[in-house]
């Protein structure tokens, strides 16, 4: 019986760990300057929003990042659950939303990739945030993700990524929500823990990994974790929990909340990568290119002439909510 061929992505992250992830979008978008009405419908901070509004900045965003050695891209789709959308006004918009998203995404991989040098999409689903997420069911819960999950994979994405888990109740349901939605994909899965390795809502390392593994997630990471813990503690024991490839996008910031430079984080994540199973490195909140262009640089991947600003974001419109 022939075995079914690996998928590209997966191929790319055991030949050429670490592959180079990119860093926080929803900042970058926010520190724009766009007009709160014309361009966020008058919905402060909804950055993904700009998939149908300001699509060719979503697209920038992404090139910045692939200019600075990113190989792998997220869609700008992590506040894109239906329920957050509807709450929003936005249900009869989603479907556009999510395709927009990708096509964003995958023409800035098509502006800077090719077969010699591979680039990657994928979908991002971040965890409920829309009013009374907390009380849902099960069930509401993984149709969600079903949904979201089912359109993002028609549109064109690599793989599904469940970004930072904070709830291990939501990530069973999450889990099943992307099988249910888009059984033929990569699952990869980021948690959001504390130095003590415990989730925000409910859960810890060791139950993700037990979770993640008996849903065959291909890839599980750590993400919006102060960069020195996360990369010293916190993956050392994340690979404990679990048997497959690892992945490590922290803050860009120390346990203190202050912003690390893009030097200081590159540094700061240096220990990581003497994990042989590290498949997956780039950064999360509060980051920018330069961040990804530190990380390239202690790579060896640093392409040639990428010199990315060094100049602080400015503060975005008022409102703005969690991102990757």
């Amino acid at each position: 019986m022939t075995r079914p061929a690996k998928a590209p992505l997966l191929e790319a992250l055991d030949r050429l760990r670490p592959l180079l992830l990119d860093g926080a979008m929803g900042s970058q978008l926010l520190s724009s300057g766009f007009d709160l009405r014309r361009d966020f419908r008058g919905l402060a901070g909804s950055v993904d929003v700009l998939n149908l509004s300001r699509p060719e900045q979503v697209q920038a965003v992404h090139e910045s990042y692939l200019d600075a050695g990113a190989r792998v891209l997220r869609t700008n789709t992590f506040l894109s659950s239906p329920p957050y959308l509807a709450e929003r006004g936005l249900a009869r918009d989603a479907r556009a939303l999510w395709r927009a998203a990708v096509r964003a995404g995958r023409e800035a991989l098509e502006a800077w990739c090719g077969p010699q040098d591979p680039g990657f999409l994928l979908a991002d689903i971040g965890p409920p945030a829309w009013k009374g997420a907390a009380e849902a069911s099960a069930t509401a819960l993984e149709r969600a993700v079903a949904e979201q999950a089912a359109a993002l994979a028609e549109a064109g994405v690599d793989g599904l990524l469940l970004e930072t888990v904070t709830d291990s109740a939501w990530l069973a349901a999450a889990l099943r929500g992307l099988h249910a939605g888009a059984p033929g994909l990569p699952a990869l899965v980021s948690a959001a823990v504390d130095a003590q390795g415990r989730l925000p809502r409910q859960g810890d390392l060791e139950s993700v990994g037990r979770l993640a593994a008996e849903a065959g997630v291909e890839l599980l990471a750590l993400n919006c974790t102060p960069a020195a813990a996360a990369a010293r503690a916190l993956l050392p024991r994340l690979g404990a929990a679990f048997p497959g490839r690892l992945g490590l996008w922290p803050a860009a910031g120390d346990a203190s909340g202050e912003r690390l430079d893009p030097a200081a984080f590159a540094a700061a994540l240096a220990p990581a990568l003497a994990e042989p199973r590290l498949s997956l490195i780039g950064a999360c909140c509060g980051s920018r290119p330069a961040h990804v262009l530190a990380l390239a640089r202690c790579l060896g991947r640093a392409p040639e002439e990428a010199e990315p600003s060094e100049e602080p974001l400015e503060e975005g419109e008022p409102g703005s909510e969690p991102e990757p």
